[in-house]
């Protein structure tokens, strides 16, 4: 699994969580740093399909 592959798994945990807990140091985080609307609920299934479309893009 490549770097790409493992920052495209914790953006769709992050993003497809219904609960998010705070971090020990919230604000250093790589999910804590997105965009508010990446992480709003409104678009959540629209990127995780986006996540989907970008994983099954890249190479073995």
């Amino acid at each position: 699994m490549g770097i790409n592959e493992r920052h495209l798994d914790i953006l769709a945990d992050y993003v497809g969580a219904r609960l998010r807990e705070r971090a020990e140091r919230p604000g250093l985080t790589m999910p804590a740093r997105l965009p508010a609307w990446l992480k709003s609920a409104e678009h959540r299934a629209e990127i995780l399909r986006v996540i989907g479309r970008l994983r099954a893009s890249l190479t073995p």
